[in-house]
């Protein structure tokens, strides 16, 4: 997959058509979810046919028209918030890739009508919208290099993962974050307090490390 295309294509869409995802489409991203489940110890799924989205109580952040959703659930520990992020984003780019459409969702929906549940001693942490949208979205406003990295003159593979990060969702745009060159491949990133802040810290560490190529040693 072509990642920074990916990214620079994919939109939060919150506006669904009426169709169902084609039986192939969602065998293989079941397939590809399985995978992940099985590498981060998530206990991620595809979740077809519900409508959850549509009476939810404040008007802001609303989903229409989408009876589809990824559930987004993993091994309750200190770290499964973040690695719902990273691990949430890979399927948000491969949904990209397989010309569907996804939305992030932390709240706006109705949780007593999700009928899945997670195995024990997994949590629960949020859900991602996921159909074929009316449209492929909108670009969001977002920051500069200077904006989220404390390290300036950096490597050309640091400059590609901060060039991604920059295309990263986030909880209402916050984009808190601030990246940092420590070592030769070690990097730093911090984030300030906000809704979802650590899941959104997830899914930049992701795109970073998806536009730099390479595996990242994190401090």
């Amino acid at each position: 997959m072509d990642y920074l295309k990916l990214m620079q294509e994919r939109h939060s869409v919150r506006k669904y058509l009426d169709k169902a995802i084609e039986p192939e489409k969602a065998a293989e991203l079941n397939a590809y979810i399985a995978e992940l489940n099985e590498k981060y110890d998530m206990s991620i799924r595809l979740v077809e046919g519900e409508h959850i989205f549509e009476k939810a109580l404040l008007g802001y952040g609303v989903i229409k028209g989408c009876g589809n959703y990824i559930y987004i659930s993993g091994k309750d520990d200190e770290n499964l918030d973040e690695r719902a992020g990273y691990v949430g984003e890979l399927i948000v780019l491969k949904a990209q890739d397989m010309g569907l459409n996804t939305c992030w969702v932390g709240g706006f929906f109705r949780k007593k009508s999700v009928t899945y549940s997670h195995p024990s001693g997994h949590r629960f942490v949020l859900v991602i919208a996921i159909g074929y949208g009316e449209n492929q979205g909108s670009v969001a406003k977002t920051k500069t290099f200077d904006d989220v990295s404390l390290t300036k003159d950096a490597p050309e593979w640091y400059k590609k993962g901060i060039e991604a990060v920059l295309l990263s969702p986030s909880a209402i745009n916050q984009k808190k974050w601030k990246f940092e060159l420590v070592g030769e491949d070690k990097v730093k990133v911090t984030t300030a307090n906000g809704p979802f802040a650590t899941v959104d810290l997830g899914i930049a560490k992701c795109h970073f490390e998806l536009g730099a190529n390479r595996q990242i040693e994190w401090e």
